[in-house]
């Protein structure tokens, strides 16, 4: 055996048996990390209107759907833009596929307003739209979901 194998095993049988390090276990104050991101806050004032105040999306109607979003954050949010859909798939709902809101300056808030039309044969039931919060052409994780009954109201 050569010397170098010699010390290579004695080496392997002390790493075997070492002697486990001191751990030393403590807390620190919590560390707030800022990146630079505005906060997209939704102000909850939702409203339905509809063109005879039923609350409800009868054949042939137009109506909207209001809400405000709040930046409350210290930067700039970018290209916002709301994403309407609908997953009741619910047939002779027509609405734009997204309303441009443009950019919101820390501590501004604004009006958004979605338009939904109705054919005259809009089958009665549930649409339940999910309004989502796009900053810069990407999902913030921000949405408002709102359920009402279509169809002719009996």
């Amino acid at each position: 055996m050569t010397q170098k194998n010699i010390v290579l095993i004695i080496l392997i049988i002390m790493g075997a048996f070492t002697l486990k390090a001191q751990e030393i276990y403590g807390t620190s104050d919590s560390l707030k990390m800022d990146f630079g991101y505005p906060t997209i806050e939704l102000i909850d004032d939702i409203q339905f209107l509809d063109e005879n105040d039923n609350n409800h999306i009868d054949p042939g109607e137009t109506i909207s759907i209001s809400f405000t979003i709040e930046n409350k954050g210290k930067y700039i949010a970018k290209s916002l833009s709301i994403h309407p859909q609908e997953y009741n798939n619910i047939a002779g709902l027509e609405f734009t596929e997204s309303v441009d809101v443009g950019d919101l300056a820390p501590g501004e808030n604004r009006l958004i307003q979605v338009g939904i039309a109705s054919s005259d044969d809009l089958p009665q039931g549930t649409a339940s739209f999910i309004f989502k919060v796009h900053e810069n052409g990407q999902y913030d994780d921000i949405s408002v979901i709102y359920a009402v009954g279509t169809g002719k109201k009996e």
